[in-house]
Formats: C-alpha cells, structure tokens, sequence
C-alpha cells in the first residue's frame, strides 16, 4: 500500500528517526525477540525503552484499560510468547500473569514487541513497528515506534489513547463497521472498523464490554475494503482475537 503524506506531528509526537535508524532498532527488536525465552532479563535489559514504559504504565495504571486475553494464537493454536518472557513482563508491569492468560494490554503490546512467532498475517510486532496501523488512526508512521517514543510517554499510552475513543463510540465519525455481539457471559464483545480521513487503510478495534465499561482487547491494521467489511459482518458471534472471557486458570506452580 502506498502511504500518503505524513501529518504533522502533535505535540509529544515521536521523533522521526531516519529510515536507517529505524531499520537497525526494528532488526535488533527482532532479534532479541529470538532468544528471549532463554534469558528473558537480559532480553529486558537490552530493551531499556520497554522497561522504562512498562514502569511508566505501571505507574498511571493505564492496564485497567484493557481486558484479558490468551497467548495461544487462534490461528495457528500455538503460544505467541513463553512464561517465562510474559511472567516478567507481568512482574515489571504489576499486573497478574495466570499462563497462558495476561493482561491484554500488556500481551497485545509488549508480548507481541518480544514474540518470536510467525503468523499467517506476519510478525506479532509488525502492528508497532510498521505504519499501517498508525496511519489508519491519523499518525505519522513512527507513532508507535517503541524505540522512538519520548520519555513520559509509552506504547501502551499511545495504543490506548487512539483505540478507546473508538472502542466506546465517543469518536463515532469515519467507522466502517461496527458490530456487538453477546461474550457468553453477560458482557459484549465490540468490533469496530475505523479509518482517519485520507488514510490507506482502516484499524480495527476489538473491546470487551462488561458492567457498562469497554475495556480494549486488541487492534491492528486492516485493508478497509468493501469486500473485507462484508465478511466481517458475516463472521459468526464468538469471541474472537485471542480474548479472555470468563475464569483464568488456576496460577501456575
């Protein structure tokens, strides 16, 4: 997809990096991503961006946010991301880890950013690292650029601030496609489909609705098409997007 012109950046915006630049910290990413699972410390220690914004989420409590969500990919069956990686960044973050159940939040951001699994759809983290999903909610490209994000500010921060207004309808302008269905439990489950005017491509925002208050569960990039929207709306009502509803498992061990 061509990109089109870049907004101008708002105040706390990412810095835009030379491609380059970009290039070598999304290449180190990845491979740190590798062999995380093997020493997930050291993974975080050559992360320093990570820590500093998991504390930084931790701290205005931003993760209360979202819902809960599995590792186990629904496509492809398997773990996204191993205990030991998640429970360390659930310790950081301070929230509950209960493998292969997290936070969705912190699964959806910082789990995909240290994912080592293909996907029928690419990287886990391509969602952060490439600009689809930025453009599709009105940002430069490198909005969510981990390496690139100012003190102050966090993946997660910038994650939530574009997904929730959609999520809740309080941005009602530009959807696509929106749809509720029952989670089985007494909640909802709220898909929408939302793109910021001259952007390529659309966003989609999927919510756990529970007790009158949306709670994200995930979004990423998606073509927008007529054709897409229409299977979209012809999807069967289940839960759907690796979301967690009802009880965790026991804690582990």
């Amino acid at each position: 997809m061509t990109p089109g012109p870049d907004p101008q950046p708002a105040p706390g915006a990412a810095p835009e990096a030379p491609a380059a630049e970009g290039s070598a910290a999304e290449a180190h990413l990845a491979q740190v991503s590798a062999w995380a699972a093997s020493d997930p410390a050291r993974a975080l220690d050559a992360l320093d961006y990570v820590q500093a914004q998991l504390d930084l989420d931790r701290r205005t409590g931003l993760f209360d946010d979202w819902a809960r969500s599995t590792v186990i990919d629904e496509n492809t069956r398997r773990p996204v991301l191993a205990a030991a990686v998640l429970e360390l960044l659930g310790a950081q973050a301070g929230v509950e880890v209960r493998y292969p159940h997290a936070n969705a939040g912190l699964v959806h951001t910082y789990g995909y950013l240290l994912s080592p699994a293909a996907t029928p759809y690419g990287p886990k983290r391509a969602r952060w690292t490439r600009g689809e999903l930025a453009q599709a909610f009105g940002h430069a490209p490198q909005h969510f650029h981990p390496w690139a994000i100012p003190a102050g500010d966090s993946l997660l921060a910038r994650a939530t601030a574009c997904a929730m207004p959609v999520a809740d309808g309080s941005r009602s302008e530009h959807v696509l496609h929106r749809r509720h269905d029952p989670d089985g439990d007494g909640g909802q489950l709220v898909t929408t489909v939302w793109r910021a005017p001259g952007a390529p491509g659309a966003a989609l925002v999927y919510a756990h609705l529970v007790d009158g208050r949306y709670r994200l569960v995930t979004t990423f990039p998606v073509a927008g098409t007529a054709e897409q929207l229409a299977a979209l709306a012809a999807l069967p009502a289940t839960p759907r997007y690796n979301v967690v509803v009802g009880s965790d498992p026991a804690p582990r061990a």
